[in-house]
């Protein structure tokens, strides 16, 4: 007789009785159930990688990349001093000024200014720093209304968007809507459509069938479990509490339609109240097997997006390597921060301490050739 075990891997596995010869859908469902616990897995080990890296990242990078930012503004704070000390060519002080902008446009990249630094650039930008925020923030405006508009096809409201959570909810929601009323009216067309054939009618018909049946059969395991788990059938004090820890195990595998949790506890559970295990039919395999593969799909999707989480965006470009090549990254690059900091620290002292107004005019072409 076959029956499902575990084994040493979690997996949940149908094993062959007596040397007999799994089934073409046996086969598939064991297929499917290593690959979910084989992406599990992965994305388990890919966000425990992605934790650890943002976290030396903020421990060592970041707060480097802020100091980094505060000494290109000190060496702008500088120039302007020395352009008022000293008499420059228009040459010069044109150059001044172009490295000046350019400083603080490498610096506001990480950090915004003080009244200070604001009026400093305010000062040699032939354009204010609110006026160069707005016409950022129009940029990105007209960036992100032509993506809604690529990708969704509805033209989308900004209106008091500011890039808070509050206003980026009421995006999505926009979104959300317009996907809702977009799939409602396509079901009402399909619906009254009458030029549909017979078979793209009865195909739409058995995909209604194959979910609610899916959907009956989840359901089935679920109540099943919850009549071995109910805690008031048990005298057994701490049983009782096993019991009722695992069936919340139970309810959230089953709000999040988790097959294979569900299975595996009903392996669990049911089999220990029970002498036989009960052998999975092929009707009832052919669903499980349908469920499956669109937790497998969805893990996949899982494991992709993981990569493009806002959450990581800062370490971009340690992502695609592995734990040891990201440490590895990070140590060289805070290495190289700390001796370009060092740099940076050395010419903002020197150019507010030096009486060489050619040192500087010096440093100033070096910068623009670098």
């Amino acid at each position: 007789m076959n029956g499902i075990a575990t084994g040493t891997s979690n997996a949940l596995l149908i094993t062959p009785g007596q040397q007999k010869v799994l089934s073409k859908n046996q086969q598939l469902f064991n297929k499917l159930t290593t690959s979910i616990e084989k992406l599990e897995k992965e994305i388990t080990r890919q966000e425990e990688k992605l934790s650890i890296t943002l976290e030396i990242y903020n421990r060592d990078i970041h707060p480097l990349i802020l100091e980094n930012a505060r000494a290109r503004l000190n060496i702008a704070a500088a120039l302007d001093e020395a352009s008022g000390k000293y008499k420059f060519s228009k040459k010069q002080l044109k150059d001044i000024e172009q490295m000046i902008i350019m400083l603080f446009d490498e610096a506001l990249q990480s950090i915004e200014p003080n009244e200070e630094q604001e009026a400093l650039y305010d000062k040699w930008s032939s354009v204010s720093y609110k006026q160069e925020l707005e016409m950022h923030r129009d940029d990105t405006m007209d960036n992100f209304r032509d993506y809604i508009k690529h990708v969704f096809g509805m033209d989308i409201n900004l209106d008091g968007y500011d890039g808070s959570p509050e206003s980026f909810a009421r995006v999505q929601q926009q979104v959300n809507d317009f996907m809702q009323q977009n799939n409602s009216e396509q079901h009402s067309n399909q619906h009254f459509s009458s030029s549909k054939s017979k078979k793209q009618r009865a195909r739409e018909e058995a995909t209604r069938v194959d979910e609610e049946l899916k959907s009956k059969n989840i359901r089935s395991v679920y109540i099943a479990l919850a009549k071995v788990l109910h805690p008031d059938s048990e005298p057994d004090e701490t049983l009782k509490k096993e019991k009722e820890e695992v069936m919340k195990k139970v309810t959230v595998a089953y709000e999040q339609g988790d097959l294979t949790t569900l299975l595996r506890l009903e392996m669990e559970w049911v089999h220990m109240t029970t002498e036989h295990l009960e052998k999975l039919t092929d009707d009832k395999l052919k669903v499980y097997i349908e469920v499956l593969k669109e937790q497998v799909d969805n893990l996949q999707r899982e494991k992709m997006e993981l990569l493009s989480a806002p959450r990581y965006t800062e370490i971009y470009n340690y992502i695609l390597l592995t734990e040891k090549q990201a440490l590895s990254a990070l140590k060289s690059d805070k290495e190289y921060l700390k001796q370009v900091l060092d740099v940076k620290n050395a010419m903002a002292s020197y150019i507010s301490k030096t009486s060489s107004k050619k040192d500087i005019a010096s440093i100033v072409s070096e910068y623009h050739e670098s």
